[in-house]
């Protein structure tokens, strides 16, 4: 689970027990309740997301319906998805 506090501008990222099949590795750690701090979280979105000087940025950002480039926006506009994952991020149900 990632949250982003906007108060702090800090990422967190909680690997949950018991969670089937979860990535936990895409942090960089593997042990079942350890947190990502905000430089792991930032680093992980940071190598998802194609990077700010990409040839036909703005095209891309039209087609994300974004503005500005924006790493954690545009993380989230693809849903944490990129051509070489197995995975996907959804809203934490509350």
């Amino acid at each position: 689970m990632i949250t982003y506090n906007a108060s702090t501008d800090r990422f967190e990222a909680l690997l949950e027990k018991n969670a089937n099949n979860y990535p936990r590795r895409l942090f960089g750690i593997g042990k079942i309740n350890h947190r990502a701090d905000d430089a792991m979280v930032k680093r992980y979105i940071k190598n998802t997301v194609i990077p700010k000087d990409r040839e036909n940025l703005d095209e891309v950002l039209k087609g994300l319906n974004l503005k500005e480039y924006s790493e954690w926006n545009m993380y989230k506009a693809v849903n944490g998805r990129n051509g070489n994952d197995r995975c996907t991020i959804r809203p934490a149900k509350r």
